[in-house]
């Protein structure tokens, strides 16, 4: 680089460089922003940032660096953002930062960190980001963030320790997010985070069983965002939650929790969005949504789970994205949804052989996207989608469907996309798209239809795209089939047994679309 006197952002990531000169950036006097990220360096000279003076940004992350010289930083007197993510790094000195005032975003997750003395960051007044993993036996010294007071997010990864102090939080009176994950801690102090009286944004992962006191939370009155993974308890106080009274978004992931208290969500007023995981949850309350009369969008995985109470739905009336995931249940009662009335978006996936009945749908005459994929769905009534006037997206994916009625897709007239991919239909009636006038997208992929009838595309409009790859191997189509569709950008046929022929009409008919044998 020694003639690039002027270059001010050099960036060699991912190049499986093995070993930089201790001279190499000797004529970069006006680099401001350097990254090597991703290589396989294992060691750094401690004069090698020298001449970098200027340097604002530096990023030697996913390398496999196992030791830093105490005093390679400091000639980094303007030295904004430091990531060393994603290293072997055992051992920092306790001056290895010393002088680095402007520094403001510092990275050193994802090392195996064995000891950081209690002023590492004591002199970093302008820090506002920091990210660290620890593995430290004996815990972190309760010191170890003095001096941090205007720090705005903090990322801490706890490994080896059992503990953590119950004022290491004392000095981030200014904190706004929080990530803790911890591996081996088995109990935190119910006053741990009174100091975070401020914290909106909280993701905590205990890899652990984790002993949480009832009014832990009680200092997070402006908790908005709550990401709580991972809790390896059987049991939850009914009350844990309640002071969050200003949260906004929750995400609660339970791996041995078999059942949650009908009040486990009172308080929640100004909950916006929930996502609920249980692996273990085998049941729900039917009030248990009952306090969340605001709630905007619920997403559920409940694995075990056999069954919903038919009412479980009917305080979320202003509900707008609903999505089910269940490994376990097999059917649905039909009025489950009677009284979303607002929803927009309903995906339920990932069902055992799921039976839907034709009026589950009835109500939702403002749904505009409705996701059926991988519920290993043999059958569909031909009236399921009667009412979903709106309906933008259909995806019926990766079903066990072998055959649809000509007029299950009658009166939607709206539809932009529709997925029928992977399923087992062997054929399709020529008016079954008839009423798609502005279909965009249609995916018949990975079926076993052997023909198509040559109108059957009639009634589409609009088509942008249309995928065509089935597993049977079509024998016959008709080039006209795709005309007139002046709007067609792309016809994927994959390997169809088609000859050249076909595509040289169609290609002839259809000169500005993308005529590909791909299948995606």
């Amino acid at each position: 680089f020694s003639s690039l006197m002027n270059l001010e952002r050099l960036r060699m990531s991912n190049n499986n460089i093995l070993e930089l000169d201790k001279d190499i950036f000797a004529s970069q006097l006006e680099l401001k922003d350097l990254s090597f990220s991703g290589n396989e360096l294992t060691a750094l000279n401690k004069d090698i940032f020298a001449p970098l003076s200027k340097l604002v940004k530096l990023d030697f992350s996913r390398n496999k660096i196992t030791a830093l010289d105490k005093g390679i930083f400091a000639p980094l007197m303007h030295i904004e953002a430091l990531d060393f993510s994603s290293n072997k790094i055992e051992l920092l000195d306790k001056s290895i930062f010393s002088g680095l005032v402007s520094l403001k975003g510092l990275n050193f997750s994802d090392n195996p960190i064995q000891a950081l003395d209690k002023d590492m960051f004591a002199n970093l007044p302008n820090l506002y980001v920091l990210e660290m993993e620890t593995h430290i036996s004996e815990g972190l010294d309760k010191n170890i963030f003095a001096g941090l007071k205007d720090l705005y997010s903090l990322s801490l990864t706890v490994r080896n320790s059992k503990t953590l102090h119950k004022d290491i939080f004392v000095p981030l009176t200014s904190l706004f997010h929080l990530n803790l994950e911890t591996h081996d801690v088995t109990n935190l102090d119910k006053d741990i985070f009174v100091p975070l009286t401020i914290l909106h944004e909280f993701k905590f992962e205990p890899h652990q069983s984790i002993g949480l006191d009832k009014n832990i939370f009680v200092p997070l009155k402006k908790l908005q965002k709550f990401y709580f993974t991972s809790y390896q308890q059987d049991t939850l106080d009914k009350t844990i939650f309640a002071p969050l009274t200003e949260l906004r978004e929750f995400s609660l992931s339970l791996l041995y929790v078999d059942r949650l208290d009908k009040d486990i969500f009172m308080g929640l007023t100004e909950l916006f969005s929930l996502s609920l995981t249980g692996y273990n949850l085998i049941s729900l309350d039917t009030n248990i949504f009952a306090p969340l009369t605001g709630l905007y969008a619920l997403n559920l995985a409940l694995d075990e789970m056999q069954t919903f109470d038919k009412n479980i739905f009917a305080p979320l009336t202003g509900l707008y994205s609903l999505k089910l995931q269940n490994r376990e249940m097999s059917t649905l009662p039909k009025d489950i949804f009677a009284k979303l009335e607002r929803l927009s978006s309903l995906s339920i996936h990932y069902h055992t052989t799921l039976t839907l009945d034709k009026d589950i749908f009835a109500n939702l005459g403002q749904l505009e996207k409705l996701t059926l994929y991988s519920n290993d769905i043999s059958q569909l009534d031909k009236n399921i989608f009667a009412g979903l006037t709106n309906l933008k997206k259909l995806d019926l994916s990766n079903n066990e469907i072998t055959s649809l009625d000509k007029s299950i897709f009658a009166g939607l007239t709206n539809l932009e996309e529709l997925d029928l991919s992977d399923n087992k239909i062997t054929s399709l009636d020529k008016n079954i798209f008839t009423d798609l006038s502005k279909l965009q997208e249609l995916n018949l992929c990975e079926n076993k239809i052997q023909t198509l009838e040559k109108d059957i595309f009639a009634g589409l409009k609009k088509p942008q795209v249309l995928s065509l790859v089935f597993d049977a191997k079509v024998m016959r189509l008709y080039s006209k089939m795709f005309t007139p569709m002046p709007e067609l950008e792309t016809i994927r046929l994959g390997e169809n047994e088609l000859d050249e022929q076909f595509f040289e009409d169609l290609r002839k008919m259809l000169p500005s679309s993308e005529v590909t044998k791909r299948a995606y």
